[in-house]
């Protein structure tokens, strides 16, 4: 469950985080078309630098065919999947993917000495 919430926040973070509004922002282009396999994800990008539960892979410093390499506000890669195929493709601001990560870690340990 705190998976699938960490998820919806990461994804959400992207969204309103890696806004194509922003005038750095070139287009990305990347051929990760959705229902695309993970293996093929895999095989393409390599493996992930964090992996949220099975569905939500990210992959931070993502320079990888990425015009934006360089520029904070775009440099994660966050790709989504349901059932082992790709239904989102993001690139987004790292900072904030990074703090969420964090702050999931600092809740899982407190629950953890709760627990004790």
């Amino acid at each position: 469950m705190k998976t699938k919430i960490l998820r919806s926040l990461v994804l959400a973070a992207t969204l309103a985080v890696g806004s194509f509004a922003s005038e750095s922002f070139r287009p990305f282009i990347l051929n990760l078309a959705p229902g695309t396999s993970a293996a093929t994800v895999q095989k393409v990008l390599g493996r992930p630098s964090a992996v949220l539960g099975k569905e939500t892979w990210v992959y931070f410093d993502f320079t990888k065919s990425n015009p934006n390499a360089g520029n904070p506000e775009f440099d994660t890669l966050v790709v989504g999947f349901t059932e082992g195929r790709v239904t989102a493709v993001k690139i987004t601001d790292g900072r904030v993917v990074r703090q969420l990560l964090a702050q999931q870690q600092a809740q899982a340990a407190k629950s953890t000495i709760a627990a004790k």
